[in-house]
């Protein structure tokens, strides 16, 4: 019994060795190191692997990126083993996705040993050139009044090789055109008119350009902001009070800027003279001025008074106008009002 364990681990030690032997060491070289190509092209390397252990071998080839390049064979050799210094060429094909950047990319090759899953790996260089571009700028107003219309100034460049059309689209607005077409390195600026009703902070949305023919595209993104530029509000005070004919009642009127931009207000009132009919009011502040009425006979009287700007706002008091000459006179028979 104890003769059969020590055989048993024996045998997983020599399996063990075995595979370690069967693993085996290999060396990449990219021809050539660097190559160019177009956007919607491709160019071609080939990558020589070479066995340089002492075990035969069999590796799994990949690269660093799958979605821009093609490998065949994708497994060294296509059937058997490569023997120790035995080299085989496979052919790596770079096709660069419509997004990438013009210039320069690294990108690596890498064999796999399936025997023990040892990576060895050479680098290539792909020189990326786009013939169609396009750059969009956009300039436009910090801030509008709610109504009013934002105009951004939207320039686009054809920065390509050749004459190309653009089509354009934002988030929200109206484009003065909605395509252009144009010569390499021209550019064109349109319009872009957007508005609110509503006041609106700081909410950005995009605008692209893109080509109606090929790859070229292009965003920007932009602001917009929505201000209450004029609103206002009055008061008069006493809201209501007693007074007698032919007596002087003096009221305060107060009018507030609630609005984000300065403004001129024109006072006008139904009843008696204001101190001031004129008033300018800076963005958050307050002025008060006076209002005096002399009513001629008892009654009950609505006054009210309007501050009209840009914005308008309307204040009122009720004043109950009684008999001020009433007196009383005495009799021994009694009283008797006159």
């Amino acid at each position: 019994m104890r003769s059969t364990h020590k055989l048993a681990i024996l045998c997983t030690t020599v399996l063990i060795a075995l595979n370690a032997v069967s693993a085996s060491t290999a060396e990449l070289e990219i021809f050539p190191g660097q190559s160019s190509t177009k956007v919607d092209s491709f160019t071609s390397y080939e990558v020589e692997i070479t066995n340089t252990g002492t075990a035969e071998d069999i590796y799994d080839i990949t690269s660093s990126n799958p979605s821009e390049t093609r490998i065949a064979p994708r497994e060294v050799p296509n059937s058997g083993t490569l023997e120790p210094g035995q080299s085989e060429t496979i052919q790596v094909w770079y096709n660069p996705d419509t997004g990438s950047s013009e210039g320069s990319k690294e990108f690596t090759v890498t064999a796999t040993s399936q025997a023990n899953g040892e990576k060895y790996s050479s680098q290539g260089t792909v020189e990326i050139i786009k013939d169609h571009q396009v750059n969009i700028q956009v300039e436009g107003p910090d801030s509008v009044c709610r109504g009013e219309e934002a105009v951004y100034e939207v320039s686009v460049t054809n920065t390509g090789t050749q004459a190309e059309t653009f089509n354009l689209q934002a988030d929200a607005g109206d484009f003065s055109q909605n395509s252009i077409e144009l010569e390499r390195d021209e550019t064109e600026t349109v319009e872009l008119v957007r508005s609110s009703d509503i006041a609106v902070t700081d909410r950005s949305f995009n605008i692209n350009a893109e080509s109606t023919s090929s790859y070229a595209e292009a965003f920007t993104s932009t602001s917009f902001n929505v201000e209450t530029c004029y609103e206002s509000g009055a008061s008069l005070n006493p809201q209501s009070q007693r007074t007698a004919a032919l007596t002087e009642s003096e009221l305060e009127v107060e009018v507030s800027n609630q609005g984000t931009r300065s403004d001129t207000f024109n006072l006008t009132a139904t009843h008696g003279e204001l101190e001031q009919e004129t008033v300018d009011i800076a963005s958050g502040d307050t002025v008060t001025t006076d209002l005096t009425y002399t009513p001629e006979q008892p009654e009950n009287k609505n006054i009210k008074v309007t501050a009209t700007g840009k914005s308008t706002s309307t204040a009122s008091s009720e004043l109950d106008v009684y008999n001020g000459q009433n007196v009383s006179v005495n009799f021994e028979s009694g009283s008797q009002n006159v």
